[in-house]
């Protein structure tokens, strides 16, 4: 399983005795080793009681280890830290060696996102027929009367129709102001068709039964725009994606078992071998999720991670923070510089496909009515009249020989591309602004990242049974955490109220006061020699050897 990982240094004490010319030396003490034990857990220790808190929370793995959690005592020691390492030594001459190195850690939680889909919760209308109505250019057409028996033409006029009031008007070279700034015409409207059209209701009726037409294809037209939006969320999602989506700082603990730990003795360790894999928490922080949902209402980071770890968080006061950190994490505002402040030429080409399309509506619905028989005019019994719309694209050819082809509607496609572009930019950041930011939603998935970063806090834990603070009573209070690269402790206030036994000897006691090891050591070695020069009669000889007279 992997694990946190440690460097462990330390020294070792060597001792000699020298006899006469004889030397003998005790093998230096083995280095700590240190080994994680339980699990990183989100909090500070002072959330869980402390050090000793931590061990009970820890009991059943540290029982694991051949330790006895109920011998805890949280001991002085002396802590630097600096950055991902942290490092205590013990401070006194105790026999402590076994324990457990208890600390407090800071990682950084980071989301991204990639594979994006974005669509439309609900249907917006985007526009209404009135809209559409307004996006209409002045239709312009012919009108030619043919006789019933010989279907020869006798007369021929040229027409517009105003869209405000439904009357339609001459439009021939008595017309300098020409609907859609089409070239007059050359030749004159023969004047009984003139009045003829002023009354004729089926040239009226079949022109407004085609415009109806256009506009109840607004549905295609809303399906256009609401595509529109969606290229446009997509690149704003693309670039917000870039960047990321935001980062927050998350609070752990964590600990390991020490083992041969003594004065002159210290252990390091390093943040960066932090493995989450060893916390199921953690685990929950790292990793992906998928088909999370996105909008521009706002973010829910909470839709990243389980349900016991949104507790865990909640428990100590993260969720708030996580709030604050991914809130804003697609902002609305870019969606709409995609339509408020890309340039003219971007604007027009991403809408100029959607007047066309309009275009190409109107065209199919006034082709309709190409030389349609429209019956005889009023009064015009002996006559029938047929209607011949100009083309929007292109050149129209008139019935009329003495009148030249003519480009009708010469600035069609542009105009309505700007009328279309003002009416967007209006209505994106008034009518339209709380339905698109409703429902535009889709889904993405979500990269998690939790690196562990700093350590802030490194106590001392005595598990052996032996150890006592070797300062005052005060035993079980925690050795505390200094400023990055600091040495000295400061000790905390005492989570469970643990004391541990003086190291102060009682005068009243029978017992006599334990001797330090290298005295012990001293002793054993020279009854050692002693009992060897006896048993050889070596003191003799020694004693022969110092009073007989040098060579």
């Amino acid at each position: 399983m992997p694990k946190l990982g440690a460097l462990v240094t330390g020294g070792s004490l060597g001792l000699a005795l020298v006899i006469g010319s004889a030397a003998i030396s005790v093998p230096a003490q083995a280095a700590p080793v240190i080994a994680p034990v339980g699990q990183p857990a989100l909090g500070n220790l002072d959330q869980i009681g402390g050090p000793l808190g931590w061990t009970e929370a820890n009991a059943e793995a540290l029982t694991e280890h051949g330790l006895d959690p109920s011998n805890a005592v949280v001991v002085d020691a002396e802590t630097t830290l600096d950055g991902t390492l942290g490092t205590v030594s013990l401070t006194n001459d105790s026999d402590w060696t076994e324990g457990a190195v208890v600390g407090d850690a800071v990682g950084q939680f980071t989301l991204e996102t990639k594979d994006v889909e974005i669509d439309f919760d609900d249907d917006v209308e985007f526009f209404t027929s009135q809209d559409l109505f307004d996006l209409m250019p002045t239709l312009t057409f012919s009108v030619a009367t043919y006789g019933v028996n010989d279907h020869i033409q006798y007369y021929w006029g040229h027409y517009a129709l105003d869209m405000d009031t439904g009357e339609i008007v001459p439009d021939d070279n008595r017309n300098p102001d020409t609907p859609n700034g089409h070239e007059p015409l050359t030749v004159k409207n023969a004047g009984r068709i003139d009045n003829t059209m002023k009354d004729f209701p089926l040239v009226t009726n079949e022109i407004n039964r085609s415009i109806e037409t256009v506009l109840a294809e607004q549905d295609l037209f809303n399906l256009e725009t609401q595509q529109i939006y969606q290229v446009a969320a997509n690149t704003v999602f693309t670039q917000q994606i870039e960047k990321g989506l935001g980062t927050a700082s998350v609070p752990f603990n964590f600990g390991y078992t020490v083992d041969g730990l003594t004065a002159g003795h210290s252990v390091t360790v390093d943040l960066e071998d932090v493995d989450q894999d060893l916390s199921s928490e953690l685990t929950n922080l790292s990793g992906q999720a998928t088909e999370v949902p996105v909008n521009f209402s706002q973010f829910d980071w909470r839709d990243t991670v389980d349900a016991s770890t949104i507790a865990d968080l909640d428990t100590i006061g993260l969720t708030e923070a996580l709030d604050q950190a991914f809130d804003e994490a697609f902002n609305y505002d870019d969606l709409l510089s995609v339509f408020t402040e890309r340039s003219m030429d971007q604007l027009r080409k991403a809408f100029r496909p959607m007047a066309m399309g309009f275009i190409d509506g109107i065209s199919e619905s006034l082709n309709e009515w190409e030389h349609k028989n429209m019956g005889s005019p009023p009064e015009r019994a002996g006559l029938y009249a047929v209607l011949y719309p100009d083309r929007l694209i292109g050149e129209t050819e008139f019935t009329k020989a003495a009148q030249a082809p003519l480009e009708m509607y010469p600035n069609l496609a542009d105009e309505l591309t700007e009328k279309i572009i003002a009416l967007v930019q209006e209505r994106v950041a008034n009518d339209w602004y709380e339905p698109v930011q409703t429902n535009i939603i889709g889904t993405a998935t979500v990269v998690k990242t939790f690196t562990a970063t700093v350590t802030t806090q490194l106590d001392l834990v005595d598990l052996s049974g032996t150890q006592s603070s070797g300062g005052d009573d005060n035993s079980s209070t925690g050795g505390g955490s200094s400023q990055p690269g600091t040495p000295g402790a400061t000790p905390n206030p005492n989570p469970t109220g643990t004391v541990a036994p003086s190291t102060d000897p009682d005068p009243s006691s029978d017992v006599p006061p334990t001797e330090p090891p290298e005295v012990i050591t001293i002793r054993i070695i020279i009854v050692f020699i002693f009992t060897w020069f006896q048993q050889l009669d070596g003191l003799n000889y020694f004693v022969s050897l110092w009073l007989s007279p040098f060579p």
